[in-house]
């Protein structure tokens, strides 16, 4: 390999290593050399396994090497000199200091780095973050991919520094078992090895450690010149800065950044370094300029470049504060230019639309910000959110008052109630029959923005035996009563202890929002709650019917142009688990008994499903027929014990959206109240929250569970969609949720749609398959006046998963459901997944046999078929029938 111009053009090289006019060294310049190429050669191609291991990372492979060499360069000046012996311990340290960011640099690998007491620790973490519980010992082991990908990283990122101290003397095996190193000269690796591994470490320490643990030059080796000594933390000082300060876009390829799936943290660091230059020296200063600027939608880049480069500008103000304190020729480059301010800095690094300002954070107006924080910016602008919330309030009341007394499962009662008590002055009152709350909970939590009640302390304190119960309440982040000033800034609570006596009843009296002060005081005879619970009076700011009030509809929402407290409470509670009553115009309704979706008439359940179409008098017909036909394929879904987590049927969802298509949604719940939608599984499902706004959240149903519940919707599918499309659309959200399509179609060959049991089922299967996209065939094919496609040809989905689960921070059934398929091995989540389990079923070979000689990735320019007398060409995929 030769040297790239990267390194070869830069003074700390040419002064040092390269070839010198007459030399009289010229033999121990050429072995240092030559060594260090043979070295540099060895870990350009273990730094590309960085890249397979922690594919979210910024550039780490041999361009980030050399690239330091250049920034280090400039950092020290054109008149910093060090001699061949330093040079090759710096480019040692180079490469070392990030070749552990990956497995294969980790002396025994996976099992090595599985039996790092920090990688159960950071799996503990990871699974208490997901899951809220503790991993089994086989999940420490082997977790699954998504944490396993999250704690790979998070350990590698801890060890890799640890690790680069080792690495010169890791050995690696050949094809014939000798051992290899990054340093072959065995003599040069036992001289420099060890300092190399230190420095190259080095670069995750505090400049104090460094100053500590490199105080003594080192002799030069007996080969070499007297005068070819070694400074460590001189070398030290120039990769901790070089590296600091490698921060333009090679480290951020456009293009690369294109194929890469980025996280949103990782996003930022991506972003922001595509769009710098390279640095130049300004006087003292390294310059960094933005070729684009930033926009207004990359502010939160911006800020993280003005940070980086604070962080880089630290430690050369640093490095030069310790090398002026020393006596040492100080670099040239000692500060970064601009990042004194974010206003200076935007003069450099430019923004669009935008201004950076230099101010702080300041908490002077906390009611606003409570009401802002608690309201629209963490909602939105979704006036019925305040009604959720109550009633969510309300649902965990009754629950913890079930456990604490030890009440029947259906024991409980909540009223929703509007009214108009003088002209155009309209009350949302929401009444439960729940625990109460006592002047403690009352004033120290429900007032205590972002602090919960439920699992605290306190709660041990006041309702003992109540978190050994069981109970899981709903509200835990100490937020969602705050909601209600987003529709009111007159708001009256009375509540009491369930064990407490009526006259013990509280009520609470805000006049003005949250900017004046709340009144607490007991309550008026007539006020007292007789059973205890809670009672919630809001005046709405707006009129229920008008824009932006709680019952107003935009048509599209709900499928109707009018609609009703009754309407819009049932939509908001499709699974609740206590009786459910409205006031309406005075006439009190119950609308919904304990649990009953479980049960209830499937007809009447799907009147509680969304509709998202436009609503016309002709489309309102056919939903109705529509959901007597679905309600014949709603099945539970059933935990082995005993607990109904979901009922629902698969439809077509937005797997195929036509202008005629009847489509109900389906709904995850929080709580028994709704959080998200689902597309392509209508009904519901019981979930728990991703996020504190409750309006994203993941189904709890199991994997075996939701498998068995998908291939009995296979059967059912027919019944429902009668057209191949349709049920191909139906048989991908089957797939997606882990069960075998069966008899329904998930591709078409020589023009004839095929389930999976067909294909399985032939015995003369072509042993090379080649497989198009439906997308191709449905538009670009289009345009072909006629063509004719070869006999071992299917056309499938191959990409664009439809989204089954509408959230915004969970991706399901994916990050759940791994490995169902075939014996462990994973398949793509399309219908191209089942359409290799099948072809697998008739060559009678394992997909992993598959899986192994297939890459299953499209090629560009493929024959799939004739026009005319031409070969039609098109990107597809090929699978080649593994030998055995």
């Amino acid at each position: 390999m030769t040297l790239s111009q990267t390194v070869s053009n830069t003074k700390l090289w040419s002064t040092s290593l390269a070839p010198q006019g007459e030399d009289k060294f010229r033999e121990e310049r050429e072995r240092l050399r030559s060594t260090f190429l043979n070295f540099r050669e060895a870990s350009s191609y273990l730094s590309m396994e960085i890249r397979k291991d922690l594919p979210e990372l910024t550039v780490h492979d041999i361009s980030h090497l050399d690239a330091l060499w250049e920034i280090g360069s400039m950092i020290v000046g054109e008149n910093y000199i060090i001699n061949p012996a330093e040079a090759f311990v710096l480019g040692g340290a180079i490469l070392l200091h990030d070749l552990s960011m990956s497995v294969a640099a980790i002396e025994g690998g996976y099992k090595s780095i599985k039996e790092d007491q920090r990688w159960s620790d950071l799996v503990i973490f990871e699974y208490q973050n997901k899951y809220d519980r503790l991993p089994s010992k086989e999940e420490i082991s082997n977790p699954e991919s998504e944490l396993q990908k999250k704690s790979l990283f998070n350990l590698l990122r801890q060890i890799h520094a640890e690790n680069a101290e080792k690495l010169a003397f890791m050995s690696f095996s050949s094809s014939d078992g000798a051992p290899l190193f990054l340093i072959g000269d065995v003599e040069i690796r036992q001289t420099f090895g060890r300092i190399i591994g230190l420095i190259a470490h080095s670069h995750w320490w505090s400049i104090t450690e460094v100053e500590k643990n490199f105080g003594r030059v080192i002799g030069a080796p007996h080969w070499c010149p007297t005068e070819w000594t070694i400074d460590p933390l001189k070398l030290a000082c120039i990769l901790r800065v070089a590296d600091a300060s490698h921060l333009d876009a090679r480290r951020a390829p456009t293009f690369l950044k294109a194929f890469t799936n980025l996280s949103f943290e990782s996003a930022k660091h991506w972003i922001f370094q595509e769009k710098l230059n390279k640095p130049y020296l300004g006087d003292d200063a390294l310059v960094f300029t933005s070729g684009r600027s930033f926009k207004l939608a990359e502010a939160s880049s911006w800020w993280l470049c003005l940070d980086t480069l604070r962080t880089a500008d630290r430690e050369l103000r640093s490095v030069d504060a310790l090398f002026a304190e020393k006596g040492y020729q100080r670099f040239s480059a000692r500060r970064i230019a601009g990042v004194d301010t974010p206003e200076r800095l935007a003069s450099y690094v430019h923004t669009e639309g935008w201004l950076p300002i230099n101010a702080m954070v300041h908490v002077t107006d906390l009611p606003s910000i409570i009401q802002s924080i608690g309201g629209k910016e963490l909602y939105g602008d979704q006036p019925l959110v305040a009604i959720r919330e109550l009633v969510q309030n309300a649902c965990d009341a009754i629950r913890a008052r079930r456990a604490y007394e030890n009440r029947d499962i259906d024991f409980g009662k909540i009223i929703v109630k509007l009214t108009e008590e003088k002209k155009e002055e309209f009350w949302l009152e929401v009444i439960d029959t729940g625990i109460g709350m006592s002047q403690r909970v009352l004033t120290e939590f429900l007032l205590d923005f972002g602090r919960s009640f439920w699992g605290s302390p306190q709660m041990q304190e006041e309702l003992p035996g109540l978190l050994s119960s069981g109970i899981k309440p709903t509200g835990k982040y100490g937020i969602g009563f705050f909601s209600v000033f987003m529709i009111s800034e007159q708001v009256q609570i009375a509540t009491r202890r369930s064990d407490s006596a009526a006259r013990d009843t509280l009520v609470m009296e805000f006049s003005s929002g949250l900017q004046g002060r709340p009144i607490l005081r007991p309550a008026e005879k007539y006020e007292q709650l007789i059973d205890g619970g809670t009672h919630v009076r809001l005046r709405l700011k707006k009129k229920p019917y008008g824009e932006n009030g709680i019952l107003f509809s935009r048509n599209d929402e709900d499928g109707d142009s009018e609609t009703s407290l009754k309407k819009v409470t049932q939509l908001i509670c499709p699974a609740l688990d206590a009786d459910l009553f409205i006031v309406e115009k005075g006439v009190e309704e119950k609308i919904l008994s304990a649990s009953d979706w479980q049960y209830m008439n499937g007809e009447e359940f799907l009147n509680r499903s969304r509709v998202k179409i436009q609503m016309t008098e002709a489309r309102k017909k056919g939903i109705e027929k529509f959901k007597k036909r679905a309600a014949a394929n709603l099945r539970p879904l059933i935990e082995k014990n005993g607990e109904v987590v979901g009922r629902a049927f698969i439809t077509t969802g937005y797997a195929l959206i036509t202008e005629s298509e009847d489509y109900l949604s389906g709904v995850v719940t929080v709580g028994s109240l709704e959080a998200c939608r689902l597309s392509g599984i209508c009904g519901v499902l019981v979930g728990q929250p991703t996020r504190a706004s409750r309006e994203d959240a993941k189904p709890i149903v199991s994997s075996a569970t939701l498998k068995l519940w998908a291939e009995e919707q296979a059967g059912l599918v027919p019944n429902l969609w009668k057209s191949a499309v349709e049920q191909a659309a139906c048989a991908q959200y089957i797939w997606m949720c882990g069960g075998e399509t069966k008899n329904l179609p998930i591709c078409i060959n020589q023009g004839k749609w095929m389930s999976a049991e067909e294909i399985a089922a032939l015995v003369d299967l072509p042993t090379t398959i080649i497989i198009i996209d439906h997308f191709t065939v449905d538009y670009d094919f289009k345009r072909l006046e006629s063509y004719e496609l070869d006999g071992n040809v299917f056309i499938t989905r191959t990409s664009g998963i439809p989204g089954l689960l509408q959230a915004r921070s969970v991706r399901w059934p994916r990050n759940m459901l791994t490995n169902f398929h075939s014996g462990g091995a994973e398949l793509p989540e399309t219908l191209f997944g089942s359409v290799i389990q099948a072809i697998a079923k008739a060559w009678k070979v394992s997909v992993k046999d598959i899986k192994h000689g297939n890459k299953f990735g499209h090629e560009k320019e493929m024959k799939v078929g004739n026009i005319g007398k031409k070969d039609l060409i098109a990107s597809a995929l090929k699978i080649i029938k593994a030998n055995k």
